[in-house]
């Protein structure tokens, strides 16, 4: 800073460092109440869960924030851990284990991943699935130690329940993260009445496919041909909705795959847990793999399309604003100028500044004017799109020339009228 004093300074540093560690409590207190919340549907003896979404969490609060939180997730992670282990030096230990995991996943990420939003493209979307699978290994592996020593499992015990960690670090960050980063990124999807009610009959859809596919109450059925009625939901959403939405419902369905299975409700109750939880993972990881990939190309080509289209517009308007034979101007809805080309101001003697936001009714003669002539035509390009006319007007000088006039009405994708296009035309 430029002039500033000593003092200055230091207060500006010793703000930051508040706000830094302000945000570090927020993520360590965020972090502990998902953790509490996720460890009520442990797997015995209690510290490892189908899914688990604070390794989601920390994922994308690194990738949001930046890796110098990470003290944030060791602290909500200790604290949790330590509610479950009463030994500290084991719950610190496997605090790091799920630190260095997050912390591995968001270098990783942004090491493979040139874009700012990691789910951008379809092959990000499965650059960053393979991340998520791969990171848990250090959580898992970090927290064999401490675990072998205070439960004295013996080796296939220790590996099931090193699957079940890795498992569920895996699906958490696979569901919860992308969930975090999309509503963080926002969304560009317009929201008419007609798209909340079709947002309504998916949700219902997909909520009762899912309750016959997981919540039927018959376990040991083949769970398999079921698990495909949920695909084409995840790809409704993809084309009609945006990725935040997808990702929601990639979290809802998951979410109750996972709450059936606990519940012994779920085809996939009939199997061993690790088979259950293997089944699991990649149900979530084939569902989030789809919705978003597909979600992520068909933004890219709304992208791609939107942005030729822009320099299609572009050009047009560059041609318009030049043509000189004809005069071309768009209208409000009331009728008000909103843009003036070359051939318009040659025609009828005016500069655009003298007549943007006026209305074109000043281009008419009185009685025209007074008969209401520029409202009928508006209301009759309204009703019928286009109004064809032909008659008298007048020249910013109060001359009069014989004019061909066409009137169209301009409407958006919903409908909506947003205003008219004009062309007139000097038959004199």
């Amino acid at each position: 800073m430029i002039g500033a004093s000593p003092s200055a300074e230091q207060d500006v540093r010793e703000l930051k460092q508040v706000s830094y560690w302000l945000w570090a409590v927020l993520l360590a207190s965020v972090y502990y109440s998902a953790a509490k919340a996720s460890l009520l549907l442990a797997i015995p003896p209690g510290y490892a869960t189908a899914v688990w979404p604070p390794s989601g969490i920390a994922l994308a609060a690194l990738l949001l924030l930046g890796t110098r939180y990470w003290p944030g997730i060791w602290i909500g992670a200790a604290a949790a851990n330590l509610t479950v282990e009463s030994s500290f030096p084991a719950a610190a230990a496997i605090a790091s284990g799920n630190t260095l995991e997050a912390l591995a996943g968001a270098v990783l990420i942004r090491r493979v991943i040139a874009s700012p939003n990691p789910l951008a493209r379809g092959d990000d979307v499965v650059k960053f699935v393979a991340v998520a699978a791969l990171c848990p290994v250090v959580a898992a592996t970090t927290a064999l130690a401490p675990l072998s020593l205070a439960h004295a499992l013996p080796g296939p015990e220790l590996f099931r329940n090193w699957w079940t960690w890795w498992q569920g670090d895996a699906a958490g960050m696979i569901v919860v993260a992308p969930l975090i980063l999309t509503w963080r990124e926002g969304s560009s999807f317009r929201w008419s009445p007609r798209k909340v009610l079709e947002a309504m009959c998916l949700t219902a859809l997909l909520l009762g496919a899912t309750w016959v596919t997981f919540g039927s109450g018959t376990p040991g059925k083949n769970p398999y041909p079921l698990t495909f009625l949920i695909a084409p939901f995840i790809i409704w959403a993809a084309f009609r909705f945006g990725q935040r939405e997808v990702a929601t419902a990639n979290a809802v369905v998951c979410g109750l795959a996972v709450w059936y299975t606990v519940e012994q409700r779920s085809p996939f109750a009939s199997f061993s847990l690790n088979e259950a939880l293997l089944l699991l993972l990649a149900f979530a990881s084939t569902v989030v793999v789809t919705g978003l990939v597909l979600s992520a190309a068909l933004g890219e080509r709304r992208k791609t399309a939107e942005s030729r289209l822009s320099e299609s517009e572009q050009r047009f308007q560059l041609m318009v604003r030049n043509v000189s034979d004809y005069a071309i101007f768009m209208l409000d809805p009331d009728g008000r100028i909103a843009t003036w080309n070359a051939g318009a101001e040659r025609i009828k003697g005016y500069r655009a500044e003298e007549v943007l936001g006026t209305h074109f009714s000043r281009f008419y003669p009185d009685e025209d004017a007074l008969r209401g002539k520029p409202q009928n035509m508006l209301a009759g390009a309204a009703a019928e799109g286009r109004y064809q006319d032909e008659g008298w007007r007048l020249r910013n000088d109060g001359t009069k020339f014989w004019a061909s006039v066409v009137i169209t009405a301009m409407r958006d994708p919903d409908g909506r009228l947003i205003g008219f296009s004009k062309v007139v035309r000097d038959l004199t």
